[in-house]
C-alpha cells in the first residue's frame, strides 16, 4: 500500500501545494477550489480549518483542507485532492484512510462529512468504497455523504 505523510501547509511548501492543482485536467478543476484559495482559508479561520499536504516521501502528491463546522461540531473533509500525475495509483485511497483516521484520532470526531460535484465520479466511487453514505442532501450544488463513527458502521 502506497505511504502516504501528512504535513501542515506552511510557508515552505505552500507553492508547491498550490501547484499541484494545475496538474488536474480543466474538468477536474471545476470540481475542487484551487488549492492556494484553500490555504488561505486555513489562514483565515484557524481554529476550524486544517490545510495539509500529502506526501510520499518528499514528494507532494496530493492536498486537503479539514475541518470543523463552528455551528453544528460537524467535522468535515472539505477539500481532498490527488495530483493527476498520481491518481488511479491508490494514492487516493492510502490518503482518504489515513485522513479518516487523523480526524478521528487527532480530533475525536466521530461522524466525518465529504461533499463533492455529483458529476465527480471518481471521488463518489473512492468514498464509497471507504464507507460514506450518500445522506440524499445537496447543499450548494454539492452532494453531501457522510462516514459514521465506527460502531455505527461495524468497523
Amino acid at each position: 500500500m502506497t505511504q502516504i505523510d501528512f504535513r501542515p501547509a506552511d510557508k515552505a511548501n505552500y507553492e508547491a501545494l498550490a501547484r499541484l492543482t494545475r496538474t488536474m485536467t480543466p474538468e477536474q478543476q471545476t470540481f475542487v477550489a484551487h488549492n492556494a484559495f484553500s490555504m488561505l482559508e486555513a489562514i483565515y479561520y484557524p481554529e476550524t480549518l486544517f490545510a495539509l499536504g500529502m506526501y510520499e516521501g518528499d514528494t507532494p502528491v496530493g492536498f486537503t483542507l479539514y475541518g470543523v463546522d463552528p455551528d453544528t461540531r460537524e467535522w468535515w473533509i472539505v477539500r481532498f485532492m490527488i495530483a493527476g500525475t498520481y491518481q488511479r495509483k491508490g494514492y487516493g485511497r492510502a490518503a482518504i484512510l489515513k485522513l479518516i483516521e487523523h480526524i478521528r484520532t487527532q480530533h475525536g470526531a466521530d461522524a466525518i462529512k465529504i461533499s463533492f460535484v455529483p458529476a465527480n465520479t471518481p471521488a463518489r466511487d473512492l468514498y464509497l468504497s471507504v464507507g460514506f453514505v450518500d445522506t440524499g442532501v445537496i447543499d450548494e450544488g454539492e452532494s453531501v455523504y457522510r462516514l459514521p463513527k465506527p460502531d455505527a458502521a461495524g468497523e
